[in-house]
């Protein structure tokens, strides 16, 4: 039971800094947005970087934010099927959906990988902030390796909570 507790520690921290960066990444989000309205709509300014920032924090909110809610276990599932399961079954769907998100989970983290070490990707530059589009492309890798380690943590749990007796969430 302590190397369950140690990992659930370990998790919790990860997710603890999840949340702080996802939380810091939505503040940003708003803060140009509004500075894009505001700039347009009454400074008759343009700033064409803003519209590029906001989606570069979009896209590392919602690729960071999957790890939490992997955690949590807020994942897609159809929770009204699982109810109606006796629990034995509810612990053998769990095993297989968890064995299914570790798998698209790891496919995606090697894809991210491949994709960033593509030439084309890491040569290449944004238009409204001039840096390395690789920065756009790391929160594949970045967010897909955590939410591996939750998923597959997660797999390993509900296999031993099934061989234990079935008894899992």
């Amino acid at each position: 039971m302590k190397i369950r507790e140690t990992c659930d520690r370990i998790l919790d921290g990860i997710v603890f800094v999840q949340k702080k960066i996802t939380g810091t990444l939505l503040l940003v989000m708003i803060f140009t947005v509004s500075w894009q309205i505001i700039g347009r709509v009454l400074l008759k300014i343009n700033t064409p970087w803003t519209e590029e920032l906001a989606k570069l924090c979009l896209i590392w909110f919602t690729f960071l934010g999957s790890i939490g809610v992997l955690h949590k276990g807020e994942h897609l599932t159809v929770d009204l099927l699982l109810a109606r399961y006796k629990p034995e079954t509810r612990a053998k769907v769990n095993v297989f959906i968890y064995a299914i998100i570790s798998a698209f989970c790891i496919m995606l983290f090697v894809f991210g990988v491949g994709l960033c070490n593509n030439p084309i990707i890491r040569r290449g530059v944004t238009t409204g902030l001039n840096i390395s589009r690789l920065w756009l492309y790391m929160s594949l890798p970045i967010s897909m390796f955590f939410s591996s380690l939750i998923a597959v943590y997660k797999l390993i749990t509900a296999t031993v909570d099934l061989v234990k007796g079935g008894k899992g969430k």
